[in-house]
């Protein structure tokens, strides 16, 4: 009796460790953003949406990923930004029978999609999102090789945490 007691709490004690191991990502204000973006050989402008507080795009030499900063007036409407894009992403997926996936982990989603479009052209997107506050940022490929996704992710851990 007394190992398997042992057996769950250690199990569940893993379980509450696993929770909690994700890293939470950090908010930036538009200014570290772009000199961060800058310091990457991205080339930073505004946007001219006036939904957000702040709204960049930056864009790398090679035009293969975009990387979107928004700043929204407070952290529920930037949060039900990020719930729209994880449904927009699911949507698309089921509507264009996608292959690949849209998966969630706290304040973070990745969608890696792949498959026909409409014409019989393959193609496919990588799209990271973070959501830190009020603060969003997207980086988005349409080029979805290995090496193309690396970069996405290295872009967003190295603005995000």
């Amino acid at each position: 009796m007394k190992k398997v007691l042992a057996v769950v709490l250690v199990s569940a004690m893993g379980l509450s460790l696993a929770a909690c191991g994700g890293k939470k990502a950090k908010k930036l204000t538009a200014k570290e953003f772009k000199k961060a973006m800058k310091a990457e050989d991205y080339s930073v402008e505004e946007g001219d949406d006036d939904d957000y507080e702040e709204y960049l795009i930056a864009v790398d030499e090679d035009k293969e990923i975009q990387v979107n900063y928004y700043l929204f007036e407070d952290s529920d409407a930037a949060k039900d930004y990020f719930d729209e894009g994880i449904e927009a992403m699911e949507d698309w997926q089921d509507e264009d029978d996608l292959d690949g996936s849209v998966k969630k982990s706290g304040s973070k989603f990745v969608a890696d999609l792949s498959g026909e479009d409409d014409d019989g052209d393959e193609g496919g997107i990588y799209l990271v999102c973070v959501r830190s506050g009020e603060m969003v940022i997207t980086a988005t490929t349409y080029e979805t090789d290995s090496k193309t996704k690396k970069k996405v992710d290295s872009i967003i851990d190295t603005l995000c945490y």
